[in-house]
């Protein structure tokens, strides 16, 4: 098993930290009218973060790929690099997991690098697909739509109650209860306004993820549960771990 990355800090003269200082420096004064003093500060700031992000990334994959060898027979990491579809993925999710510090979302592309690599999720197009998605949407996105397949889905959130259809008989009511709906049940999402939460339906209807309209007025059967869409169904497959799901 070769050696992972370490967690330590690099000493100032390392030469790790050489390059990647160089290439921060190189980033930067491509950028017009910066240079001198402030390509200093966003190779030290911005640069460093990154590679221990990246670092960060790959041990942790590294860890979870050789579970999942563990677990399931007939998998070997040996061959993962002669799959150009798991490679091509791989290359994909790390690029997005670099530009995010949200660990949901890393999460959830951590997730669709290992059901790649067992060829769960589809073929290259529909997996290239469900990663762009990964990138675009927020946590709040994707809480949101846990929630819309799982009403009982309570997350870290003991208290949570189930959603009950007496708050919604009467089938003439405005939008607004829609939001009232999503403050009262989806994690995290106590304080959001309403054109923050019409934004959230905007965005995963217009994926196709939802068939909830972000202008509809629901109907008392239309909630609380079963509004994904199938493609909706196989994202948030796709995002979930494989490890410990499998017989």
């Amino acid at each position: 098993m070769k050696d992972r990355p370490s967690k330590e800090q690099l000493p100032a003269n390392s030469k790790s930290m050489e390059i990647s200082v160089a290439v921060s420096k190189g980033a930067v004064s491509a950028i017009p009218l910066v240079g001198g003093a402030i390509s200093e500060f966003i190779a030290t700031a911005v640069g460093l973060p990154l590679s221990k992000r990246r670092d960060e990334w790959f041990e942790d994959l590294e860890s979870r790929l050789r579970e999942l060898e563990q677990q399931i027979g007939g998998f070997s990491l040996k061959t993962l690099g002669d799959n150009e579809q798991f490679v091509s993925a791989a290359a994909q999710a790390t690029q997005a997991a670099m530009r995010t510090h949200q660990n949901e979302k890393i999460e959830a592309l951590r997730n669709a690098v290992l059901n790649t690599a067992i060829e769960n999720g589809g073929d290259s197009d529909r997996q290239s697909i469900l990663i762009s998605l990964i990138d675009r949407l927020t946590p709040a996105h994707l809480r949101l739509l846990e929630h819309l397949r799982h009403p009982s889905f309570t997350g870290s959130h003991p208290e949570f109650l189930s959603w009950t259809l007496d708050k919604l008989k009467d089938a003439n009511k405005r939008w607004e209860d829609l939001p009232r709906w999503v403050r009262d049940h989806v994690p995290g999402s106590k304080d959001y306004s309403q054109q923050f939460i019409k934004l959230l339906f905007s965005d995963i209807y217009s994926a196709g993820l939802t068939d909830i309209h972000p202008d509809s007025r629901p109907k008392p059967q239309d909630l609380p549960g079963g509004k994904t869409t199938e493609i909706g169904d196989q994202f948030l497959d796709f995002i979930t771990s494989p490890l410990n799901r499998r017989p």
